[in-house]
Parts: structure tokens; sequence; C-alpha cells
């Protein structure tokens, strides 16, 4: 009779142990369900997830692009100018990191432009297309990883990505 209290003892505690374990797997699944969710409607922008990395950083660059693409680029660009081509590097040097300019897109090219700059492309001034054509690429580059490592951190497959539109 003993026997049969802790045969029933066990199973009592083994099926709570199951259903504690399959609770926890449900509300682990949706904070990460909710996380992505804030993450898709980050800075009111709508957001689609694609298994295409390709299109992700395609994506991007192509937002990148049309800021460097459709500006009519004066060389150099150095500090104390201040000008549309001034602004427009600004412009793209938020697209990569929004806090890198303190100040934001002022057309002023003052020091915080000019750190941004040094720590994008390693320069202080731009001198020529060539130096716009690698902050994009640079730019394309570090926005691709961080979503791989927002992804990582969720726990979301490498190969989602979350495109903002």
């Amino acid at each position: 009779m003993a026997d049969n209290k802790k045969s029933g003892l066990g199973i009592v505690v083994g099926v709570s142990i199951l259903l504690v374990g399959v609770a926890a797997f449900f509300v682990i699944k949706g904070i990460k369900a909710k996380a992505n969710k804030g993450a898709d409607k980050k800075d009111g922008k709508d957001a689609t997830k694609t298994d295409d990395t390709k299109s992700e950083t395609t994506t991007i660059k192509n937002s990148l692009t049309e800021i460097s693409g459709s500006t009519d680029w004066k060389f150099p660009i150095r500090r104390t100018q201040k000008n549309d081509s001034v602004m427009a590097l600004q412009n793209l040097l938020l697209k990569i990191n929004p806090k890198i300019i303190k100040d934001g897109a002022t057309g002023f090219f003052g020091s915080q432009t000019e750190a941004a700059l040094l720590q994008v492309l390693g320069k202080k001034s731009v001198t020529s297309q060539a130096d716009i054509d690698t902050i994009v690429k640079k730019g394309t580059i570090v926005n691709a990883s961080a979503n791989l490592m927002l992804n990582a951190q969720l726990g979301i497959p490498s190969n989602t990505q979350i495109v903002k539109i």
C-alpha cells in the first residue's frame, strides 16, 4: 500500500512538472511574439517578415542608395559647410544610426557630423562619390548585422528578417 501511495505521488509530481513546463513554453512563446510585434511597429513604421536575408540587405541598400543617388553632391564636404550636400550626408549617416548625430540633420557640418563621419568612414571629410558609396556599403552591412543580432536575442531563426517599409 505504501508503494501505491509513492507511485501515485510520483505520478502527481510528474504530471505537475509536465504542466509547468508546458505553461512555461507558452508564456515564453507569448513573450517572444509580443517582442516581435513591438519590433515590427518600432518608430510607428509597419514591417513585414521575410525569410530572404538578401531581400533585407537589398531593402536597406535601396533606402541608403535613394538618399545617396538623389543628391547632387558638391565635393569636398567638410567642417563648417552649410548646404544640401551636408544635409544629405547627415541624413545618410542618420539612416545608418539614428543616434549618431545628436542634433539630427541640420545642414551644418559641425563637430557631431565630423565625429559621425569619422566613426563610419574613418575620415573627417567626404572627398568623392566613392566615399558616399563606402558609407552606403557600410550602412548596409551595419543594418543587416543589427537585424541578425536582434533576431538572435529574440530567438528568431537567422534566416528570418524584419524589413522596415
